[in-house]
């Protein structure tokens, strides 16, 4: 590993702006150890966007937008409540830009991290750091940022030419390789990789204390991963992690992409094929008889029951809070363009195109990416 020193540089949005938008302010209300968090849009304004970012606190949902955007999604929140890691885009042909969302200030805050070219920031640690990854001296390589210190620490593995670092507890972290082809936990300088019989890529999104890892994959034949329908947990065993699928008893579709140190598991679910995404919450250690659905307020009328819409879970919090996205609007109708990267429904991450949710990588052409829905 290295450690480099950085200066951060970034462009803040005040709420200000959002007052334009008849935006409520947001508010942090301490109460002992307890806190609430409260949205800066209301259920009945989140009809103006194609996403919302959303905090789910006990049972209580808040949506955020980011000023002058169109897409906001969560995806970190730190312990203490006060600071939320967003991605935002201002239409669907703008790549995904990082922010920090100050939920005590109602400030969102740009983020660029100097000497790190190409930072695509992927989660928020429980202390506040940013977790992502950059271009480094051999290709894509993880970072770890710290936005209070601007240091970087660069976390490096050879061989490996893109890696994403979705979490971090201590020294051990989580990250990946070829966009998925290699998921591994990484403990100081050594590497644990992750295995599952069957399992043609693993992504883990979340590890906690106790080591136990989740995330999505593809199963079998399937060359591709959905993640819409294969959640995994994956275990350590003495010398690696052993992936097992995790579904939900008579649901259609199950991801699971949070996990917490209490062993507390979210992540969202189709109850049937044409049901939007439903958020859900559990304890791992008995998901069927501790399981909690957590359905969108009943004024939030704008989503539509096709599969891709609803409450995309990206994480829980080690306080039980659960982050993600609102989806309200179908995919683009095209299938692609070709005068655009990932045919304008993704973007590029070197030479490997992620593509936007509701799209999947075409088989045929791994430099599209085309509806999910014409598979």
């Amino acid at each position: 590993m290295r450690l480099i020193t950085a200066t951060p540089r970034s462009r803040r949005r005040t709420v200000t702006v959002l007052a334009g938008l008849g935006a409520t302010s947001l508010a942090l209300a301490a109460c002992g150890d307890d806190t609430s968090i409260a949205g800066n849009v209301s259920a009945a304004q989140v009809t103006n966007y194609d996403s919302v970012g959303f905090i789910l606190d006990d049972g209580e949902y808040e949506f955020f937008a980011m000023p002058d955007a169109s897409w906001t999604r969560i995806i970190g929140l730190r312990s203490d409540g006060e600071q939320a890691l967003v991605w935002f885009r201002d239409d669907a042909d703008a790549g995904y830009e990082p922010a920090l969302l100050d939920l005590t200030k109602t400030e969102f805050i740009p983020l660029t991290v100097a000497d790190a070219p190409g930072f695509f920031a992927r989660g928020l640690t429980g202390d506040g750091r940013v977790v992502g990854g950059a271009e480094g001296d051999g290709g894509t390589e993880g970072v770890i940022y710290d936005p209070e210190s601007g240091a970087v620490n660069w976390l490096e593995r050879p061989g490996s030419d893109f890696t994403g670092i979705s979490d971090a507890v201590d020294d051990v972290v989580l990250g990946y390789t070829d966009a998925g082809m290699a998921t591994f936990v990484q403990s100081d300088d050594v590497i644990f990789d992750i295995h599952g019989d069957d399992a043609n890529r693993l992504l883990g999104i979340q590890v906690n204390a106790d080591n136990v890892v989740v995330g999505y994959a593809s199963w079998g034949d399937d060359p591709m991963w959905d993640p819409l329908t294969r959640g995994f947990i994956a275990t350590f065993d003495g010398d690696e992690y052993i992936a097992e699928p995790f579904s939900l008893p008579g649901a259609a579709r199950t991801t699971i992409t949070g996990i917490n140190d209490d062993g507390r598991i979210a992540g969202h679910v189709h109850q049937a094929d044409d049901t939007p995404m439903t958020a859900y919450s559990a304890d791992l250690a008995d998901p069927d008889g501790t399981l909690e659905l957590h359905p969108l307020p009943d004024d939030v009328t704008a989503m539509l029951s096709t599969p891709g819409t609803g409450a995309s879970v990206w994480g829980i919090d080690h306080q039980g809070r659960i982050f993600g996205a609102l989806f309200i609007t179908d995919p683009e109708p095209e299938l692609w363009s070709e005068d655009e990267p990932c045919g304008g429904h993704g973007h590029l991450h070197g030479t490997e195109c992620h593509c936007d949710d509701g799209y999947v990588l075409d088989p045929d052409d791994p430099g599209m990416c085309r509806l999910e829905s014409d598979e």
